[in-house]
């Protein structure tokens, strides 16, 4: 008979800590935050940053100062980034070419009126391939054409050249000096990318922190209550409301804080941008990991009274 003594979630969480890769100067990598530790003789070398993904806002990027945070921001737009990569030339350029070839335009038509999802049975799945295999050589024809295959080479060069300037000028929003190395924090609740929204095109994904990887280190940070918490207090925000024509309309874009005690309501700054404070969130959070292993409680995704001593005492040895 064996007996398999559990380990302690403290117990485990040092294990975790004592493995955990120590952030040099020349440090290159991509991963997640509890992965990585920075010693406080080291913290002046480097400049530290928090991104926020977004919708409408595909990223915004938001240098990290502990006692006055920037409201200024390095934003970057989902419809600039079509623009300025060539996707919105590219795509025009495609519809020319359909409007040219009216058989194209009627297949794509025809199949995006019979999805495989009306197909319940096994005949109907049959006859959906069968039609699929009927208007497969046409779409080949026209798609791996010289002309398109052409447009669609020109297209990715200038989208990957235009990626590269965009993370060069954003770690360049990061640092002041030269002699300073930028640490990123990302958060970890999704990129936004995939199918577009409310007509919004959606062009973010993980190639941005792996392209940043390549020049320096990005943390993948948890952001929760990131866009639910003010920074200067740690309480919790609401979002105002506005009345129009008699009905009340959530403003989502910003937050505002209501306790007396905060410093932001003191100095009549209530209102803030949501995504700009939301960077800043998910600076402090990641950091705080960085720098002693456990993250603020307000922050914390499974808060804990042994968190948070731990958290207040590392704290108080790191401003001593």
């Amino acid at each position: 008979m064996y007996i398999i003594r559990q380990k302690t979630p403290r117990e485990d969480e040092l294990t975790v800590q004592s493995e955990r890769q120590i952030i040099g100067f020349e440090s290159r990598e991509l991963g997640k935050v509890e992965e990585f530790q920075l010693t406080p003789v080291a913290l002046e070398r480097f400049r530290f940053s928090g991104t926020d993904n977004g919708l409408v806002v595909m990223t915004d990027t938001n240098e990290e100062r502990f006692l006055y945070p920037e409201e200024s921001s390095f934003k970057v737009f989902n419809k600039s980034l079509q623009h300025e990569s060539g996707g919105r030339k590219w795509s025009e350029k495609s519809k020319r070419q359909k409007s040219m070839l009216t058989v194209i335009h009627e297949i794509e038509a025809y199949i995006n009126q019979h999805p495989i999802s009306n197909a319940l049975t096994a005949t109907e799945l049959e006859e959906w391939h069968q039609m699929m295999k009927n208007h497969q050589q046409p779409l080949r024809d026209f798609y791996y054409s010289d002309k398109i295959r052409k447009f669609a080479r020109s297209h990715e060069i200038q989208k990957k050249r235009h990626y590269a300037q965009l993370c060069a000028k954003e770690r360049k929003y990061i640092i002041s000096q030269g002699n300073q190395k930028p640490v990123m924090f990302v958060g970890d609740r999704g990129y936004g990318s995939g199918s577009t929204i409310k007509s919004h095109v959606r062009y973010g994904g993980p190639w941005k922190p792996r392209m940043h990887s390549n020049f320096t280190t990005v943390c993948l940070t948890n952001e929760h209550n990131s866009s639910q918490t003010c920074i200067f207090c740690f309480k919790k925000i609401l979002y105002p409301v506005a009345v129009v024509m008699k009905n009340n309309r959530t403003n989502r874009g910003s937050f505002l804080c209501v306790n007396p005690d905060c410093v932001s309501v003191r100095s009549s700054m209530t209102t803030h941008s949501r995504d700009t404070i939301s960077a800043h969130a998910i600076a402090l959070s990641g950091i705080g990991t960085l720098l002693f292993g456990v993250t603020f409680p307000p922050f914390d995704p499974k808060p804990s009274q042994e968190k948070a001593e731990r958290f207040i005492a590392a704290a108080r040895h790191f401003s001593a």
